[in-house]
């Protein structure tokens, strides 16, 4: 699970079966396939990308050209 302060809501990860997905925590959202560019950066038919910094907890988004950092939450 990973926040942004400056993104409308949650995004979660996971992996399924060897892939990975993305989905948006808001209403009517659906999940996405993030296909790997690279050990630690996914694209999504081009118009989104997501690349991971494990080490600093972080997923940089971007979307339509903007960038977010989002932080990866503690699970209980």
């Amino acid at each position: 699970m990973y926040s942004a302060p400056d993104y409308p809501f949650k995004i979660k990860i996971t992996n399924e079966g060897g892939a990975l997905y993305g989905k948006g925590l808001a209403e009517n959202q659906i999940s996405f396939l993030l296909k790997p560019k690279s050990a630690t950066v996914f694209d999504c038919e081009g118009t989104l990308q997501a690349e991971f910094k494990t080490d600093k907890k972080q997923m940089l988004f971007t979307e339509s050209g903007e960038v977010f950092e989002f932080t990866k939450e503690e699970m209980d």
